[in-house]
């Protein structure tokens, strides 16, 4: 989801300038209360809104929640964790941002439980790092321009990570591809397990 999207939908729902609802508590042809009808049509309206939630398509699954908040200390020591079980097992690292307001963010989540895409993401090291409401770990979101979410890098450490030892920063490792994730909310994006498939084959 686009960071300029969030805040203008935040800045929206804080606003309380809803109208009231008004229910009718009379007939209006006669002006005169008959609760019966009121109470004969709510069987009627649960048959109709069953109908027709059996008729629309079914829900995309979503997952409850994106990840754990980490402080700057566990991302950094998650990261050189990360760096040196590439450079042991030639895994290259999936660094995965986002949060858990971000409904393409969780729709992401649901589809790594797929088959072929739970199998590609074990030849990755993932390490998936919540930006909040885009406040946190500013460095990364500064170094790679985050402005939405889900977001997608493709990273193996240089070389020199093999001589002089791992280090937990990845802005000095190699970018092998990087996108954006948003099944929900860009008809242009990646939706599908088997796309999302396609592109990490792609970037490793």
């Amino acid at each position: 989801m686009n960071k300029s999207i969030h805040q203008d939908y935040m800045n929206r729902t804080s606003k309380h300038d809803l109208a009231p609802i008004r229910t009718p508590s009379a007939d209006w042809s006669s002006g005169v209360r008959h609760p019966w009808r009121s109470a004969a049509l709510v069987p009627l309206y649960g048959l109709l809104v069953l109908f027709l939630a059996g008729c629309g398509p079914e829900a995309p699954r979503m997952a409850p929640a994106f990840g754990p908040v980490q402080t700057e200390e566990e991302l950094k020591e998650e990261l050189l964790q990360a760096c040196m079980k590439s450079n042991t097992t030639g895994k290259p690292v999936l660094l995965e941002l986002g949060a858990d307001w971000c409904t393409d963010c969780r729709r992401v989540e649901a589809l790594k439980s797929e088959g072929a895409l739970s199998e590609e993401l074990s030849r990755w090291i993932q390490v998936k790092v919540n930006v909040g409401q885009y406040d946190r770990h500013q460095w990364l979101i500064d170094h790679f321009r985050v402005d939405s979410i889900a977001r997608w890098i493709a990273l193996k450490p240089g070389a020199d990570t093999l001589q002089e030892g791992c280090n937990g920063d990845p802005r000095q490792w190699i970018v092998k591809k990087d996108t954006v994730l948003e099944p929900m909310s860009d008809a242009n994006s990646l939706k599908t397990a088997p796309e999302i498939v396609a592109w990490l084959q792609q970037a490793r």
